[in-house]
């Protein structure tokens, strides 16, 4: 039987095509010294949910490893360099994105060790719609994106387990 598709990728190179595509992400639940989770609100320009606030993160680029890909979008969206991460969670979703189902993997890590300086990158700061906070557990901004929730859920699971 022939596929359907063929698909040639270099290493950092990004794909989402096929009949039924798979995307892996990773990002971080990054937690301050006063127990605040650091979220920030996703431009209205991007394609997976736009305006809700997430944890930072996004499409692993292939051959990546996902530990990797974390530092990088810590970096890439926060400006914060990550000295440890700690797998809290691995989650699966399937949602419609451009009239196509997508079902995203999605790798969080925890991180609580990290230079204290947490800033936009000059990328970024031409987006008027980009910001950033510090959050209480108990007090969080409203949209939250489907994978933040999972991961705010493995954080509470794993809390009761301490």
């Amino acid at each position: 039987m022939k596929p359907e598709y063929q698909i040639s990728l270099k290493h950092g190179e990004s794909c989402c095509s096929g009949p039924d595509p798979i995307m892996v992400g990773a990002g971080a639940l990054v937690i301050n010294e006063n127990n605040r989770i650091l979220l920030f609100r996703r431009p209205d320009s991007v394609e997976t949910e736009p305006g809700c606030w997430s944890q930072p993160g996004g499409r692993l680029l292939f051959g990546e490893d996902p530990k990797d890909a974390t530092l990088r979008k810590l970096n890439e969206e926060v400006g914060l360099h990550a000295k440890s991460l700690n797998l809290l969670t691995i989650h699966s979703s399937v949602r419609k994105q451009n009239g196509n189902s997508l079902q995203w993997i999605s790798i969080c890590y925890l991180c609580r060790d990290f230079d204290r300086t947490v800033t936009i990158p000059d990328g970024w700061k031409e987006k008027e719609d980009i910001r950033w906070d510090w959050f209480d557990l108990i007090d969080l901004p409203k949209p939250l994106s489907s994978f933040t929730k999972a991961s705010i859920e493995a954080l509470v699971e794993y809390a009761k387990k301490l």
